[in-house]
């Protein structure tokens, strides 16, 4: 099956997931929302993703909900951050992805993220440090999660 990764990223590592994602199965393309929307005819299933920043995806991601047509594609959906709660989490996936994306996705996971202070801007560095509470470069990824979204694309 020809899959594309679909995804909205600010600062590298929601796109360094897709690409992970990527390289697991045979016949799958990244798109960056940054550069454009993608013409998605060529693909039986599509993988969407976006960063979240202050408990909502990026505008990008925003934009490609309200216009993206996904009927007939198999779909799996994630998001990246750095939030622990659970209960936040199904909020900003609520945010992130229409409702009619969400209830036929095969998928929905939390790959997790990083702070990377050095990808960020004085603003960001400042937000994180008092809002978060990090100090230094932290990574939280979920490969797990990775495998869950993988496998669930496979079948």
């Amino acid at each position: 099956m020809k899959i594309a990764v679909v995804v909205a990223s600010r600062h590298g590592t929601t796109a360094e997931l897709a690409e992970r994602i990527a390289t697991e199965l045979p016949d799958a393309d990244v798109y960056e929302l940054s550069v454009g929307f993608p013409d998605l005819a060529q693909y039986e299933g599509v993988i969407v993703g976006s960063a979240t920043y202050a408990g909502k995806p990026l505008p990008a991601m925003r934009e490609y909900a309200l216009t993206a047509d996904l009927t007939g594609k198999r779909l799996a959906l994630f998001l990246g951050g750095m939030v622990e709660s659970a209960d936040e989490r199904e909020k900003q996936f609520a945010t992130a992805f229409p409702a009619s994306w969400r209830e036929r996705a095969v998928a929905e996971e939390w790959l997790g993220g990083r702070f990377d202070l050095s990808r960020l801007s004085f603003a960001e560095r400042a937000t994180v440090r008092v809002a978060a509470k990090v100090k230094e470069n932290t990574e939280a990824i979920d490969d797990a999660a990775i495998e869950r979204i993988v496998a669930a694309m496979r079948d």
